[in-house]
């Protein structure tokens, strides 16, 4: 009886040892972990080991999740983003990035990207995102300005937009093609033909806090449903709020004042809620398109068909 008990006592602690081997070894294998997942800190436009001339060459040497700071000064060059990382530019409004391929400034073909303190100009698209696996990417504190358009985002979804300005381009400020789950805040957009466009089934995307001015059309949607648009300012443009095809929409608590045209225009889009909003010397506060549907003149097709249902009646009774 005694040797059972001293056969248990020890398998017990040989137990215990055998837990506290795995637990060491498996806390060795997270801190090796650890170790191997750290980041670099890489410079553009500076003195000193780790610092390159062209930002994209920093993006190529770069590790996933590496932050790139870039120096003041002028970079002629068009980018590619293929990898997660951070790029800051030192000094807001100081480093700009001149687009040299006619197309883009940055071409984003990743996730988890933060762009943040350029200007950003000279594209045809300032920044552009297309593809429904880069998700997840972060653009704010950057000065948007003449290119065709400031930020295009194609079928792609969960981004955020905040705290840039986004002005001078002669077609969209911000547009959206079937992408949904993003987030537009605090921006200043300015002079734009069409400040933000949520076009082709862009849903469930958020449009708060902005400021949107002295554009030609403010927000824009078209077959885009369950959107938030709310606690903007709205004020001097040709058209406030510009609804087609679009329903489930939720448009509350933004200031639409001094617009040429209308506040809210909505055509055919009803079932969208657009109460309360604060509505001040707008050439009109909103206008509902109420066209009736087109009534066909009937083809000749049509009109031998009832010829030959007159003739048939007249003679039915010699038949």
């Amino acid at each position: 009886m005694e040797v059972k008990k001293n056969i248990f006592k020890y398998s017990r602690i040989y137990f215990i040892i055998i837990i506290l081997f795995l637990y060491s070894s498996n806390n060795f294998s997270i801190i090796k972990t650890s170790k191997a997942s750290e980041t670099n800190t890489i410079f553009v436009g500076g003195t000193g080991d780790k610092n390159y001339s062209k930002i994209q060459d920093a993006i190529d040497n770069s590790k996933e999740n590496d932050t790139i700071f870039v120096f003041d000064g002028i970079y002629n060059e068009s980018i590619v983003v293929n990898k997660s990382i951070n790029l800051f530019g030192l000094k807001k409004n100081n480093v700009t990035i001149n687009g040299t391929d006619n197309l883009y400034v940055f071409l984003i073909k990743s996730s988890y990207v933060n762009i943040s303190g350029f200007n950003i100009l000279g594209g045809k698209i300032g920044i552009f995102v297309s593809g429904q696996e880069f998700l997840f990417n972060n653009f704010s504190g950057n000065n948007i300005s003449n290119n065709t358009e400031g930020i295009r985002f194609v079928n792609t979804s969960n981004h955020k937009i905040f705290n840039n300005i986004i002005q001078s381009h002669s077609n969209f400020g911000i547009v959206f093609y079937e992408s949904c789950n993003n987030t537009v805040y605090n921006n200043l957009l300015i002079n734009n033909g069409k400040a933000i466009f949520l076009n082709q089934w862009s849903d469930i995307n958020i449009i708060k806090k902005n400021n949107l001015t002295e554009n030609d059309l403010c927000v824009s949607l078209d077959f885009s449903f369950y959107n938030l648009v709310t606690e903007n300012y709205i004020g001097n443009n040709s058209y406030g709020i510009y609804l087609t095809n679009s329903k489930f929409n939720n448009i509350t608590n933004n200031n639409i004042e001094f617009n040429n045209e209308c506040g809210i225009y909505s055509s055919n889009s009803d079932e969208n809620v657009i109460s309360p909003n604060v509505f001040l010397k707008n050439s009109q506060d909103i206008m509902i398109d109420t066209k009736l549907p087109e009534i066909k003149t009937p083809g000749f097709e049509f009109l031998l068909f009832f010829v030959a249902i007159f003739l048939f009646l007249c003679f039915k009774k010699y038949i």
